[in-house]
């Protein structure tokens, strides 16, 4: 008897497309856009950036989406300037605005 060969098919797996933030900033005519696998991650890439505002002249529009959720957040002038300004000394505030804008997105 002859035994036919078993042809064994490859599957190929697709992997899932990771749900990303999506991170925007508008802030002293600057608009900075960037995704990033934490919001951590997104915030500290706006720090790196050379766009980093050292001093917020205008209201600072912070809008961050995941997945299908998003939020928006304005700070006020006085506000922004202090973030901005603490933000790239200190990684609590960093740590403080990622946790209140996760905490907005899961409302």
């Amino acid at each position: 008897m002859k035994e036919k060969a078993v042809k064994k098919v490859a599957t190929k797996e697709t992997p899932k497309p990771k749900e990303q933030y999506h991170l925007e900033i508008r802030v002293n005519d600057v608009d900075f856009k960037t995704k990033a696998s934490t919001l951590e991650e997104a915030i500290q890439s706006f720090i790196d950036s050379p766009e980093y505002p050292l001093g917020a002249k205008t209201t600072a529009v912070i809008k961050v989406k995941f997945g299908k959720k998003e939020t928006v957040r304005t700070l006020p002038v006085v506000q922004a300037r202090r973030t901005f300004l603490s933000m790239q000394s200190k990684d609590t505030v960093m740590e403080i605005l990622s946790a209140q804008l996760k905490e907005a997105l899961s409302e």
